[in-house]
């Protein structure tokens, strides 16, 4: 009876105290520089179906089973999954600032439950962009041990994670250069007019000369490239809206307006005006596989003067779609 009572405070000895010394709650952070834009990099963790190309536990359990019960991009995206193991989890983005930061719980339930709180912050230096993971996990006391080796097998992950994050987006193909971001709120002179397809050209080129006159009048100058907002668009026929930008808006009048500032997507184009379409596809795939509501108009912006460049294949256009 007393070997019993021996072993048994043993044990509890064993289990209790060893939890005594350890901390109830751990914090990591580490950082990796990946030579990419800001952009394409937050995508790569904004978007929560994006995790299994780089996260570790996702790429080594093949027979991981994935649900998206939310959306998938921003906050409230949401990721479970279950494995042959009995493996689950639940993945949940809590909060989201566009190239800034990425906040989530990670909720792992296997032999032990573990819920980790993370953060991924963003920024952009000497042209590569820094990200930094910062961790942190609670454990009961009597689970501290457990938990603490339950744990660094995760933070091992997440080092890990951070360097097929930097492989993943360095070798992805993007060459469309599609980035989502804030624009600023811009000023123009502008008509809408509506004309056939196959008379845009002409159209703008009038309506700008137009607005050019119009300004000179109002001592404006020009402030940025030429801009075309397509506010309705067919095989046939348009209606399309001819911009300048300036500086700002010092008398309002019947051809003055901003564009407020919104998220959006930006594309650029090399080539003849009339063969933009992959460039269109492009935009639309990227809007629907981030789960991305855009609004019906777009707008482009004429980086290239064609009367100064006069081989189509160089001229430079933006392509913005505006995130509803």
């Amino acid at each position: 009876m007393k070997t019993t009572f021996k072993v048994l405070v043993l044990l509890i000895i064993l289990l209790i105290v060893p939890n005594l010394f350890l901390n109830k709650s751990i914090d990591i952070e580490r950082t990796v520089e990946i030579e990419s834009p800001i952009n394409m990099v937050f995508m790569k963790v904004a978007n929560v179906s994006e995790w299994k190309n780089w996260q570790p536990f996702f790429l080594k359990e093949l027979s991981t089973q994935f649900d998206t019960t939310e959306s998938i991009y921003g906050t409230g995206a949401n990721l479970e999954w279950n494995t042959e193991k009995n493996n689950s989890g639940v993945l949940k983005l809590n909060e989201v600032v566009l190239n800034k930061k990425i906040a989530f719980n990670l909720l792992y339930s296997g032999k032990i439950v573990n819920k980790v709180l993370g953060e991924f912050t963003f920024e952009q230096v000497n042209r590569k962009t820094r990200v930094t993971c910062n961790l942190n996990h609670k454990h009961p006391l009597l689970l501290r041990v457990f938990g603490f080796f339950a744990f660094k097998k995760i933070e091992q992950e997440f080092e890990i994670a951070l360097q097929n994050l930097k492989r993943h987006v360095e070798e992805s193909q993007n060459p469309f250069h599609i980035l989502m971001y804030q624009k600023e709120a811009f000023s123009v002179y502008s008509k809408t007019l509506s004309c056939k397809t196959s008379t845009i050209g002409r159209n703008l080129e009038r309506t700008y000369k137009e607005l050019q006159k119009q300004m000179q009048e109002d001592g404006i100058a020009v402030f940025g490239k030429p801009i075309c907002i397509y506010h309705a668009y067919s095989d046939t026929t348009v209606k399309i809206e001819a911009a300048l930008p300036i500086h700002q808006i010092t008398n309002p009048s019947k051809y003055t307006k901003t564009i407020n500032s919104a998220t959006v997507l930006k594309a650029t184009y090399v080539g003849p005006y009339d063969k933009s379409q992959a460039t269109y596809d492009a935009l639309d795939e990227f809007a629907t596989k981030n789960d991305l509501k855009i609004e019906d108009s777009h707008y482009q912006i004429f980086i290239t003067d064609p009367g100064n460049v006069k081989d189509p294949s160089k001229w430079v256009t933006e392509i913005y779609y505006t995130i509803l």
